[in-house]
């Protein structure tokens, strides 16, 4: 299981392995694959919910978009718009916006989650590994190439942004009027922004952060190594 969302009154998550990848839940506790179709056989690495679907992108497959009114019902994308790896999708403005980390265009964007239309990142060639949307912003982080971060107010023209950290940028998300990043690397960086563009590093327990998320207040962080699995910050 690599990533879940919420919406529609019901939890939602995908797997890159295992013969189910999709499960869903009406409260985190309890989950079930029951009913669950047209799935297709693919690496499945993230998953939004925004319009009244649920979207979710992968990588190593024939079809790699793939969307749902319910998280339970799928239906295989009519316009995949690459056969690149598709690691991150957001939901923001209207508009799907997935980023890729393998080459040629790097970003792909939708209005529906059925047709897509794949966009050029900035700086090109970066492994880019997640996509968060906020205050009227798309933001991405890179584990690697230069410039690891890039924004853009419509997810079809992007800029890079000049001010963060060359690190292994696992994840981004935004709360409480700011973008935070983590890194994997055994640094164990984190960076905020208020706009997307200009970065400031963080003070931040050292451990290879995967994941970050805001709700409640309160940015929460989890690790796959390192001294620390878990941290906490109000204000990022």
């Amino acid at each position: 299981w690599y990533s879940v969302t919420y919406g529609d009154d019901k939890f939602v998550a995908v797997a890159v392995t295992g013969s189910n990848k999709v499960m869903y839940s009406t409260d985190g506790v309890t989950w079930s694959k029951d009913g669950v179709t047209g799935v297709p056989d693919t690496q499945w690495y993230s998953v939004t919910y925004g319009g009244g679907k649920f979207v979710a992108v992968g990588a190593i497959g024939t079809n790699r978009f793939m969307y749902s009114p319910d998280g339970i019902s799928w239906t295989a994308a009519a316009s995949t718009g690459s056969t690149n790896g598709w690691i991150s999708v957001t939901y923001g403005d209207g508009n799907f916006v997935a980023v890729a980390s393998g080459p040629g265009d790097q970003v792909a964007v939708s209005t529906d989650g059925n047709v897509w239309a794949t966009k050029p990142a900035n700086p090109a060639g970066n492994s880019w590994r997640s996509v968060t949307y906020g205050n009227g912003m798309f933001v991405a982080v890179a584990n690697s190439g230069t410039r690891r971060a890039m924004y853009s107010t419509n997810g079809t023209n992007w800029s890079n942004a000049p001010s963060i950290d060359s690190a292994l940028w696992q994840d981004v998300t935004y709360g409480g009027g700011k973008f935070v990043a983590v890194e994997n690397g055994t640094s164990g960086k984190v960076a905020y922004s208020t706009d997307g563009i200009q970065w400031t590093p963080s003070e931040a327990q050292i451990s290879s952060w995967s994941s970050v998320i805001y709700g409640g207040g309160t940015f929460v962080a989890v690790a796959n190594g390192g001294s620390n699995s878990g941290m906490w910050s109000y204000t990022g």
